[in-house]
């Protein structure tokens, strides 16, 4: 087989399969661009084939059933210029199977690692085309697989820094740096999705808050909250009513300066009219024994006509005195008169009247100084609820932004160099010119478009494989052919026919290769 050295893109240049599945014996040497068609009737080891490359690859899924029926071993051997690949498969005593790989360099030295080496070749890239078909299905099985692998093929997996920078900023999206950008978007929608079912209870909770609180304040001051200038009117009114409490208790101050000083001139009045009406008591009293001496001296005039004269003397005496007494009595009447008692009592009454007034004008303001600042309170708490759901509308904007760049980043992720104009990769899938990317393996166009992205964003080894080349016109086959040509990429294709003399296709038939019919072109 051929070991020429290749330094550029690697092709499928020989083929040698043993005892593998359907196949017996098969060794074919292959162009290394365009199409080649394997055909042949159903179960005669054309689909084995193209199992076999994918088995020495390592790529597709394996059966534990890969060694043919009655035979001990596999063997698999692929030129890849200047690659060797050989892969034997060894049915174990018990059944199962035991795959073991060798690649060696054009000059026969055996390499370490071989198959991370063959998986750098291929750079996430499936060797069959209509894997990327699952791309077009949202929530298709190994939708996001394929999705990572032509993100990872495309050199676009990492979320890119600016990105990272906006999910660190808004903390929706943590460990930004270390997710691939498939995983961010999937994140950045599940933080929106939760942010919208937290948030949107949070702000009818707060909204119901403000309109409880808009009422409370509405029925405080006895106006509609935004006639009543909301939140300034309230903290103005609190203002104004702070002010009329000064007064009112500056007023009440002076009022009760007032009190006293009445208080003071009412109780020395009291004490004065005390004082006069103790002197008239005791010029009553000497009245009253003055008249009880004058009835005894009187009486006695009767017993003592002997000294008549000098009684007369002493009585008229004596009413002079009880006359002056009498006099002196009217005097201090009217001096207690003179003191304008009742006028005192009258100013103290007065005083203790706007004493009580200023009181209750105290009482009043201090009250209304409570209402007003009980509706500032309750405006400020509006306020915070007011700003609490302009956070919550703030957080949500930012989610929906973060998300919308995610996508966009998504969008663009896919680089301009693939060679399908209009393809956009989205969290529901592909599309192409804006519709859902043709996703039914039946769709020719969905499989042209799949080789054509797998083509733009393959690896090194650049071979593709379709096991159903029965569904593509002879057209559609040209179209394949010369895309496979012009972009220096080499598609095998499987085509189910009991014809052996097919134009242009390799025919297997009981396992091995039953005509070449390659000399004329499809």
């Amino acid at each position: 087989m051929s070991t020429k050295t290749e330094t550029g893109p690697l092709h499928l240049l020989g083929l040698r399969i043993r005892d593998f599945r359907g196949i017996d014996c098969v060794d074919l040497q292959l162009d290394p661009r365009g199409l080649t068609v394997i055909a042949g009737d159903n179960g005669q080891g054309k689909t084995s084939t193209l199992a076999a490359i994918e088995a020495a690859l390592g790529v597709g899924e394996r059966t534990g059933a890969d060694v043919r029926s009655g035979r001990e071993a596999a063997e698999i051997e692929l030129d890849l210029g200047g690659l060797t690949v050989r892969r034997r498969i060894v049915r174990r005593e018990d059944g199962t199977e035991q795959s073991q790989l060798t690649v060696r360099s054009a000059d026969g030295t055996k390499l370490a690692k071989p198959q991370q080496l063959l998986d750098s070749l291929l750079n996430a890239v499936a060797v069959d085309p209509t894997e990327w078909l699952v791309l077009g299905r949202s929530g298709a099985p190994g939708r996001r697989e394929a999705a990572r692998r032509l993100l990872a093929a495309c050199g676009s997996a990492a979320v890119p820094n600016d990105l990272v920078s906006v999910a660190e900023r808004s903390g929706l999206v943590p460990d930004a740096a270390k997710l691939d950008l498939l995983t961010f978007v999937e994140r950045a929608g599940a933080a929106l999705a939760e942010i919208r079912r937290t948030e949107t209870a949070n702000r009818k909770e707060i909204e119901g808050q403000i309109a409880a609180l808009r009422t409370r304040v509405e029925d405080l001051i006895g106006l509609d909250w935004e006639e009543a200038g909301g939140l300034d009117g309230a903290e103005s009114r609190a203002a104004d009513a702070r002010r009329a409490l000064a007064k009112a208790t500056a007023a009440q101050a002076g009022a009760a300066e007032e009190l006293r000083s009445a208080t003071a001139e009412a109780e020395k009045a009291i004490q004065a009219r005390q004082q006069v009406e103790a002197k008239i008591a005791a010029a009553e009293r000497d009245c009253e024994h003055l008249a009880r001496r004058r009835d005894l001296m009187a009486a006695q005039v009767e017993q003592l006509r002997a000294s008549l004269e000098r009684q007369e003397r002493e009585l008229a005496d004596a009413a002079e005195e009880a006359h002056v007494a009498s006099d002196r009595v009217m005097e201090l009447k009217r001096s207690a008169a003179s003191l304008e008692f009742d006028e005192s009592l009258v100013k103290a009454d007065k005083a203790k009247a706007a004493a009580a007034a200023a009181k209750n004008g105290l009482e009043l303001a201090a009250e209304t100084v409570k209402v007003c600042e009980r509706a500032a309170s309750l405006s400020l708490e509006l306020a915070a609820q007011s700003r609490k759901l302009a956070d919550v509308e703030a957080r949500l904007d930012s989610a929906v932004s973060v998300k919308r760049a995610a996508e966009n980043a998504l969008g663009s992720a896919l680089p301009k160099s693939l060679p399908v104009k209009g393809l956009r990769l989205t969290p529901d899938g592909l599309e192409l010119d804006g519709r859902p990317f043709p996703s039914n393996a039946c769709s020719s166009e969905g499989l042209l478009v799949a080789a054509r992205v797998a083509m733009g964003a393959g690896g090194k080894l650049r071979l593709l494989r379709y096991d159903d080349a029965n569904r593509l016109s002879s057209e559609n086959l040209a179209r394949l052919a010369r895309m496979a040509h012009d972009a220096d990429w080499q598609v095998l294709v499987v085509m189910v026919s009991e014809d052996e003399t097919l134009d242009g296709a390799i025919v297997i038939q009981d396992g091995r290769v039953a005509a070449d019919n390659r000399a004329q072109e499809i």
